[in-house]
């Protein structure tokens, strides 16, 4: 539990930042003298706006790994999928199910078939 209140910290500042991570994964939290670290930051995206907010930043859909995308980042909107810092609390959503329950998220399940449940 101490992780997971770690991860929600990083992912807090990252957002006060006004950053939006968008790949966030456990590939891509680092754990260094019991402290949780997160890195790469190549697909983030900058946001005029916080996590609470009701406004978004348009980005490209489709960015990020897709065992952990949400399904505004997912669906290929010819408009534009707008996405908020809600995506990685999505994310942090899926790595917790895993630290929690020693299963990989969507295990079992091709990428074809979630993109499915998301479009119902």
């Amino acid at each position: 539990l101490n992780f997971a209140i770690q991860i929600l910290d990083a992912i807090s500042y990252v957002h006060e930042q006004k950053i939006i991570h968008r790949d966030l994964k456990p590939q891509n939290i680092l754990l260094h003298d019991g402290a949780v670290k997160i890195i790469d930051f190549g697909l983030a995206v900058i946001s005029e706006h916080t996590i609470a907010s009701r406004d978004a930043t348009v980005t490209i859909p489709g960015a990020g790994t897709w065992r952990y995308q949400s399904p505004e980042q997912r669906l290929h909107d010819p408009t534009g999928g707008k996405i908020s810092g809600k995506v990685d609390i999505f994310a942090f959503g899926l790595i917790l199910f895993e630290l929690m329950s020693y299963k990989k998220a969507w295990d079992g399940f091709h990428e074809s078939k979630i993109m499915g449940v998301f479009y119902e």
